[in-house]
């Protein structure tokens, strides 16, 4: 059973691969550093309390993040960065964004 979720699994992520010929999207070639640790300095900072899921220190990045990768051009996947899930403890959300031919 393993092995037909592996080769159906390796088939589908296959079949999601961009053609040679599909336009790629620009990527910048240079990082701003500076913005970079601008907003790694904000993510670090103590008022973000920590991360851990569902705290308001966690709920504060989620914001910043999901504003951060609007403004920069991000795509969001099903209408939303926030993608919700429950675990052990409760719910929790990660942020996925799409560069298109990234």
């Amino acid at each position: 059973m393993i092995r037909y979720f592996a080769l159906f699994s390796f088939a589908v992520m296959a079949f999601m691969l961009p053609s040679p010929g599909e336009a790629r999207a620009q990527i910048p070639q240079e990082v701003d550093s500076v913005r970079l640790l601008s907003e790694l300095s904000i993510l670090a900072h103590d008022s973000m309390e920590g991360r851990s899921p569902g705290t308001p220190g966690s709920l504060r990045a989620r914001a910043f993040l999901e504003r951060a990768m609007a403004s920069s051009g991000t795509e969001s996947v099903q209408g939303s960065f926030r993608h919700v899930f429950e675990w052990q403890r409760g719910r929790g959300a990660n942020i996925v964004g799409l560069v298109p031919g990234a």
